[in-house]
């Protein structure tokens, strides 16, 4: 720099300019800033190490009483009811394989609503009612894939009621329940609903939890009568953001399709005990019309319709090549099948008690069964023509 104060150009390269004010004040500020940043945080930081130390002392005072009291290896256990829940409104619509392994299923959404019970909406239409009807079964009962008005629990109620006379319904059907699921929720929310008919359908269900685990008493995660209760994170989390987990699941389902159930005893080859498991599946028929009779409720046994047929269409063939890694081909299921449904003629003729024989008056036709168990439309109307006509001489001699 030159004695006048002018910068010459090579001096640019040998000195830096002087900005000791300018960086001194940014330097005072940025201080001011993150001092004051921490301070108003401060309180907040202090919560939350607060909050976190009295979590965790919870959580040791939690283990040091479970070591006092002996009770640290303790479980907490619940007795499973398996219902839909109360107060759904859904809109189902059928996933790509369960439309690829059904026949005559529209490609449509299907509305399906409950009421505070959990029972399948419409339900208990009339306030005073002459008649009410209770339906119990699986998902053959509860036509989740049916229209809301065709639904033949509902329909059956809508064609016995005429002039004056009022059928109020119950459909207290539940995909996958097989006849201890049913008695339980009969016990514990149909009978204080004081019905008049009870209406039994069971088999495929039965048949299924049987074959897999040999036993209605088992440790299933889906269908065991009994569960351990879940404290892991997955389900604190499940239970604080249930709506998240739904999405969720309709999602995988819609990839997926259905939830197997007995996926982790596919592979496992199983002995076929049929005696036993007749004689098991006749004890719930007979436990369900003793509690039936011991609470002044008419109790009605209906067989299952199927596909099941000497010479199956390929897609009801198809169904079965599932068990065929527990040993058991197409043949001998068709027989099993069919003998659960004796047991229901057999036990039905054994009380003196009404019998609907829908194995032997619905068509063995995709006109009306979809896939292997499961109605259409058509078929659900059809049951309901069946079911009324033969309910209609039951509750005229009840008169």
């Amino acid at each position: 720099m030159s004695n006048n104060g002018d910068i010459k150009p090579f001096d640019l390269f040998l000195s830096k300019p002087k900005r000791v004010g300018l960086y001194s004040a940014h330097k005072k500020i940025t201080g001011l800033t993150v001092a004051n940043r921490f301070e108003n945080k401060s309180k907040l930081t202090l919560f939350i190490v607060l909050a976190i130390s009295l979590f965790l002392l919870m959580i040791a005072f939690e283990i040091l009483v479970g070591y006092t009291l002996g009770t640290h290896t303790s479980e907490t256990r619940h007795i499973r009811l398996r219902e839909n829940a109360p107060h759904l409104n859904l809109k189902i619509k059928p996933s790509a394989i369960e439309l690829s392994r059904s026949e005559n299923l529209e490609n449509k959404e299907f509305p399906f609503a409950t009421d505070e019970n959990g029972f399948i909406l419409p339900s208990l239409n009339h306030k005073q009612a002459d008649v009410t009807l209770a339906f119990i079964g699986g998902s053959t009962t509860e036509c989740m894939l049916v229209d809301t008005d065709k639904r033949f629990p509902y329909l059956t109620g809508k064609l016995l009621s005429k002039d004056s006379f009022k059928v109020n319904t119950i459909n207290a059907g539940v995909s996958g329940n097989d006849s201890l699921n049913s008695i339980n929720a009969y016990l514990n929310k149909i009978v204080p609903r004081k019905p008049d008919i009870a209406i039994l359908m069971h088999n495929v269900n039965d048949l299924s939890t049987l074959l897999h685990e040999g036993s209605y008493w088992n440790n299933n995660d889906y269908r065991s009568p009994i569960i351990y209760e879940d404290r892991s994170l997955k389900s604190f989390i499940k239970a604080t953001m249930p709506n998240t987990f739904e999405v969720l699941h309709r999602l995988k389902t819609a990839i997926n399709g259905p939830v197997d159930e007995f996926s982790h005893n596919r592979k496992n080859k199983k002995e076929i005990d049929q005696d036993k498991f007749y004689t098991l599946f006749e004890e719930n028929l007979n436990i369900f019309i003793s509690i039936s009779k011991a609470k002044g409720i008419q109790p009605v046994l209906m067989t299952q319709a199927s596909r099941f047929t000497e010479k199956p269409d390929q897609i009801i063939a198809d169904s079965v090549k599932v068990l065929e890694s527990l040993g058991i081909n197409y043949s001998q299921y068709k027989t099993l099948y069919d003998g659960m449904n004796d047991r229901i003629r057999k036990v039905a003729t054994t009380h003196n008690i009404t019998l609907i024989d829908l194995a032997k008056s619905i068509p063995q036709s995709n006109e009306f069964i979809i896939d292997s168990v499961h109605f259409n439309n058509q078929g659900s109307e059809l049951v309901a023509k069946i079911i009324s006509e033969k309910l209609n001489t039951v509750i005229n001699i009840n008169k």
